[in-house]
């Protein structure tokens, strides 16, 4: 019996302890891409399209 709430302790530390690496990396990704996405959407809704103009090519 203490074995097996050993075991269950290790496994809910290290699933927290990856949580909690790949977590922060998720968020920034999904408010990054939604950044991108929100100027893209910005972009798209103008006349001439800014970015694509002053972009250097």
């Amino acid at each position: 019996m203490r074995q097996l709430i050993f075991t269950y302790l290790i496994a809910a530390l290290v699933i927290s302890i990856v949580l909690s690496l790949w977590l922060p990396v998720l968020w920034w990704l999904v408010v990054l891409s939604g950044g991108l996405l929100g100027v893209a959407i910005y972009d798209a809704r103008q006349h001439k399209h800014s970015l694509l103009v002053n972009f250097p090519l």
